[in-house]
């Protein structure tokens, strides 16, 4: 199944959260065959969402960002997050095992090239001697690992799982480059966006935010309860507002 670019307009209700791709119990129009596996979330499904996004700050960037979620041969799921522009490029994955409704990532890449600078981190999550490695840019220590932590991705989509099960999610224990840190999430309202002539019920969520990424996303429960909206900031201060363009469901 298949979208194409939203014709978006917010109503006034009220609004918000950070986080992108979260969403509400209830399905409300599109039905999605739910995939069953031992160990997986009932209701996940894997997709390809393409978005419009728009950098604010001193250099006005525009960028494309495709988000998917595909199940590996193996049993394992990869989740990646690409953003494209002129002189601008950021790629996030994680690759994740399931224990019920629970994420165990095992490892999560983070590069970005902007002008001439470059981040790169990698976070290898090792479980059998409890440990996380940290490297970034090449510095590399390690920290203990506790059982439900997290990278960014990977605690993005638990959170969603989360409202999936109709379970209100607190937040996630994750790390982002620096050290492990819990990071709060919350419900903040509902709201409607219009997209395709059509009104969406959406849910706002925030996640994070003094400091370090901070997310705010719109969820639809209809579309599989993927964000048509998010407003997200990264480290490095980069500060993005993000409109659904395309969504394939897998």
């Amino acid at each position: 199944m298949r979208w194409q670019k939203p014709e978006r307009r917010t109503s006034t209700a009220c609004g918000g959260w950070l986080c992108a791709w979260l969403c509400w119990l209830t399905f409300t129009g599109l039905t999605v065959s739910p995939v069953r596996a031992e160990g997986v979330p009932e209701r996940l499904v894997p997709y390809v969402a393409t978005y419009e996004a728009r950098r604010s700050g001193l250099f006005l960037l525009k960028v494309r960002v495709t988000r998917q979620l595909i199940r590996l041969e193996d049993g394992r799921w990869h989740l990646t997050q690409t953003a494209e522009g002129w002189l601008y490029a950021r790629r996030e994955e994680s690759v994740l095992t399931w224990e019920g409704v629970y994420p165990k990532p095992l490892r999560y890449t983070y590069v970005r090239r902007w002008l001439w600078q470059t981040r790169r981190v990698d976070l290898i999550f090792d479980r059998r001697a409890h440990r996380l490695v940290i490297s970034v840019n090449g510095e590399r220590w390690t920290q203990p690992l506790g059982q439900g932590d997290l990278d960014t991705l990977s605690c993005q989509l638990y959170l969603r799982v989360q409202l999936l099960e109709g379970r209100v999610p607190k937040g996630c224990r994750m790390s982002d480059g620096g050290r492990l840190k819990w990071t709060p999430a919350r419900l903040a309202g509902e709201d409607h966006i219009l997209w395709r002539g059509r009104r969406y019920a959406v849910q706002e969520v925030r996640l994070g935010g003094a400091s370090g990424i901070g997310m705010q996303v719109w969820l639809a429960p209809a579309l599989a309860h993927l964000p048509l909206r998010a407003q997200y900031r990264t480290p490095e201060g980069d500060e993005f507002v993000m409109t659904l363009n395309d969504l394939e469901l897998q």
